[in-house]
């Protein structure tokens, strides 16, 4: 676990004194504001699988049993705090998906128009979709692409915030989150 570069986030704030039972608490106050652009990541995990069969997202959750978890908005508004997960699953073995690659989108943020750009080391049938914060598909293209480098254009003129978008093959899901701005 990590603060990037961006975050006022560092280990001190994260508490894995029962990391063995599966907790990691984290915890951020100061009192004086520190901006942050909407959707920007402002911790990563890496997580090593030692019993397979379960994916990371079914069982990793946020937890507001003891404490809500929410920041404040430039309004002093609540808003929520989403775990994103953008590493590759596999439905096969780790090394079918060798080579197969999901870039960050151009221009990220967008105001109108965008670019996702995908390495495939085989030609396959792949599916390029894009979903709404809250999961809701907005977009989807299904095609079959050349190995090597492909790209897709999306123009999304009827949303803002952060989208997430996903290349999916035969041999896995690779996930990646975008900006789109408002005119």
């Amino acid at each position: 676990m990590s603060g990037l570069d961006l975050s006022p986030f560092s280990n001190e704030n994260f508490g894995t004194f029962n990391v063995a039972n599966g907790e990691i608490r984290a915890v951020w106050a100061q009192p004086k504001a520190t901006s942050i652009i909407d959707g920007t990541e402002v911790c990563a995990f890496t997580f090593k699988v030692m019993k397979g069969g379960t994916k990371l997202s079914d069982i990793i959750k946020i937890d507001e049993t003891l404490i809500p978890a929410h920041i404040y908005n430039v309004s002093y508004e609540t808003a929520g705090i989403d775990i994103i997960f953008n590493k590759s699953t596999s439905v096969g073995e780790i090394g079918d998906q060798k080579g197969m690659q999901l870039l960050q989108n151009k221009p990220n943020p967008f105001i109108e128009q965008t670019i996702i750009g995908f390495v495939l080391p085989y030609a396959t049938e792949a599916t390029v979709t894009i979903y709404n914060s809250q999961g809701q598909l907005v977009t989807q293209r299904k095609a079959k692409y050349n190995s090597g480098y492909n790209e897709e254009i999306f123009i999304l003129n009827d949303y803002s915030g952060v989208l997430y978008y996903e290349l999916t093959t035969s041999r896995g899901v690779l996930k990646r989150s975008m900006i789109k701005l408002s005119k």
